[in-house]
């Protein structure tokens, strides 16, 4: 459940802090006093988008947080999935800052998380319900939705959820194989065209940089040959005069000579043997460098550069890299097999079509029977919610009609039904619901799904709209009833509503240093009494208001 919740620097709230009770709790106030404010403040706990305009004038930062105690062990179970973990007392603290660039960061016990990660770990800890949310009842797309929740047939929906995607995969091959012969064969010169032009090059990885160098050296030759040679004459083999070798040589015979008289002269003979063998190695790398070239080497230079030149228009047309290339042609050579055999793959696909097509079916019609009896017991429901709120000849019925082509979600089209009264079809809500009677249906679909759902914390913003006097009780005991097995809070301006909940937070406005701010308390005894008798009457509370507000609490207390 919600147990505190802090504001910080959002519109009229400089700081506030509340800490919320278990069971049903009404939040009241004169319009403009900062209920919106608070529930929009939990609304960002849960994920929401912050608009920098929110931001109290004249600061650069903005906080909201909360504390969740008391987290179920199906939730648990599913943070744990989410890799979420409630500290040592089980608790959650979540906390968004935001700034005047409409920045924001967000924690899980301390811990940086993204905004994702924040609506996936409070889906099933804190749902709102506002007005916008009975427009989305008259929207036919939820109505499927809400069914597969009560019905509670995930597994039902997975199994057929991975039937759909092979039908798809499948159906998408078959779309692939399925040319006409004329751009068959089109596809088929033109692939046979690109493996030709690309295998009788026959390019290799690493074969440019290879070539690019003999290039380079070709191009050089004159200049590479003389530094060669004089690298070798100089280093190992000189005819016009002693080479470093021949030096070195000279060099071991004299310490040879002084054999017995020099100290170290085994150590010094063996650096100078190992000095010969350097100089002979880097002697035969540079005449390597130009062995088997010839005096005009004119002709491998244009053999080289005819070679890049095919190489360079592969990567053009195939490229970027000969890798690419390499890559485009083995691909094009699986193109061309696939479309050699196309008409053996095509009956293939087809007959996997029809089989997937036949256990799809099967898992569609579990579905469908699942739906069905969920719907049953869900009309039944509804309909008690419904005769319990003054809507008493009301028919809720959930329409499923099959169709014969899939979708993701199987072949039923689901619509929520209504005859409001007595003799009348049963049609699509957006039709026959009033502003009042939509808010009733929400919260008949509420109040049955409260405990299914299994979402800790509701919070109603202003559920009472279009509702009043002996039906605005009745709302208040079904949302009292729902505290049963859910924290509900309630935004309300609606006494009857006021006075069957177990706490009230009164919210209202002062001023400080020039300034207004927004405050809150929970309020017992007259204080409440008083809030109640101002929903009642106005700001002018007499003793005759004042008492029917307290019989109203007592009553609603007895209810």
């Amino acid at each position: 459940m919600l147990y505190s919740l802090h504001v910080e620097n959002i519109a009229v709230v400089k700081k506030l802090d509340i800490d919320f009770s278990s069971g049903f709790t009404v939040l009241t106030g004169e319009t403009g006093s900062g209920k919106s404010i608070i529930v929009d403040s939990i609304a960002l706990l849960l994920g929401g988008k912050f608009s920098p305009e929110r931001l109290r004038t004249g600061e650069s930062r903005a906080v909201v947080s909360c504390q969740i105690r008391d987290i179920s062990p199906e939730n648990l179970a599913l943070l744990d999935e989410l890799g979420v973990t409630p500290d040592e007392d089980g608790e959650l603290f979540v906390q968004r800052e935001f700034d005047l660039d409409g920045k924001s960061r967000s924690r899980i016990n301390g811990r940086s998380v993204s905004t994702s990660l924040i609506r996936a770990a409070m889906t099933n800890l804190i749902s709102i319900h506002g007005q916008h949310d009975n427009q989305k009842l008259l929207d036919p797309r939820f109505h499927l939705g809400l069914l597969d929740a009560w019905a509670n047939d995930r597994e039902l929906l997975s199994e057929y959820g991975e039937l759909y995607s092979r039908l798809l995969d499948v159906r998408e091959r078959i779309s692939k194989a399925s040319v006409d012969e004329s751009e068959k064969m089109r596809r088929i010169e033109m692939l046979q065209y690109q493996i030709d032009d690309i295998f009788s090059v026959d390019p290799k990885v690493g074969e440019e940089e290879e070539l690019s160098a003999r290039r380079d050296l070709l191009k050089n030759f004159e200049f590479t040959r003389k530094h060669t040679q004089l690298i070798y004459r100089a280093l190992y083999n000189n005819d016009k005069g002693a080479s470093a070798f021949s030096l070195v040589e000279m060099a071991k015979k004299s310490l040879e000579a002084l054999g017995d008289l020099m100290p170290d002269c085994a150590q010094n003979l063996a650096r100078l043997s190992a000095l010969e063998s350097e100089l002979g190695d880097i002697a035969e790398i540079a005449a390597a460098q130009t062995e088997g070239i010839s005096d005009d080497p004119s002709a491998e230079l244009d053999k080289i550069e005819t070679r890049l030149n095919k190489l360079e228009k592969l990567r053009k047309k195939y490229g970027p890299l000969i890798e690419d290339v390499i890559a485009f042609g083995e691909d094009a050579k699986k193109q061309l097999d696939d479309l050699s055999s196309s008409d053996l793959v095509l009956k293939e696909l087809n007959a996997e079509l029809r089989s997937v097509e036949k256990l799809a079916a099967e898992s569609a019609a579990k579905l469908h029977e699942s739906r069905a009896a969920a719907a049953k017991e869900l009309e039944g429901l509804i309909c008690s919610q419904l005769a319990f709120l003054d809507m008493n000849s009301a028919v809720f019925t959930v329409d499923i009609q099959k169709s014969e082509s899939f979708d993701r979600f199987g072949t039923d089209k689901v619509e929520f039904l209504l005859s409001a009264n007595k003799g009348e079809d049963a049609k699509p809500l957006a039709g026959v619901a009033s502003g009042g009677e939509l808010a009733r249906i929400m919260l008949g679909i509420k109040s049955v799904f409260a405990e299914k759902e299994g979402t800790q914390t509701l919070i109603y913003d202003e559920i009472d709209t279009g509702v009043s006097g002996k039906t605005s009780q009745k709302l208040g005991l079904v949302l009292k009833k729902c505290a049963s097995c859910a924290q509900v809070l309630c935004v309300t301006h609606s006494a009857q509503i006021a006075a069957a909940a177990d706490a009230h937070l009164l919210v209202s406005k002062t001023e400080a240093n020039g300034r207004v701010e927004t405050g809150a308390s929970f309020i017992t005894g007259a204080a409440r009494v008083r809030e109640i008798a101002r929903i009642m009457g106005g700001n002018t509370i007499t003793e005759k208001l004042f008492a029917s507000a307290k019989d109203l609490i007592n009553e609603t207390a007895n209810a």
